[in-house]
């Protein structure tokens, strides 16, 4: 039985082809490099100009909230 998926797996390794390198840079950021997307909100365009990332814009947001939230828990609980 494990001989058999041996001799499959030695097929697959024998018939695999190449493989095209993957680019890191293939996706151009949203803004570009001319500046944020003049179509997006003002709130976007302003966190755009200085993070350029789509990672980093996510991660912002989320820590907003998590600091909007929490203060105003505890705003709430005095």
């Amino acid at each position: 039985m494990a001989g058999r998926g041996v001799a499959n797996l030695a097929k697959l390794m024998a018939r695999a082809g190449p493989v095209a390198p993957r680019t890191r840079g293939a996706l151009p950021l949203r803004g570009g490099h001319e500046g944020p997307d003049p179509n997006a909100p003002k709130w976007e365009q302003a966190v755009r100009s200085v993070l350029r990332k789509d990672e980093h814009v996510v991660f912002a947001v989320i820590a907003f909230w998590g600091v909007a939230i929490y203060g105003g828990k505890a705003a709430l609980s005095k």
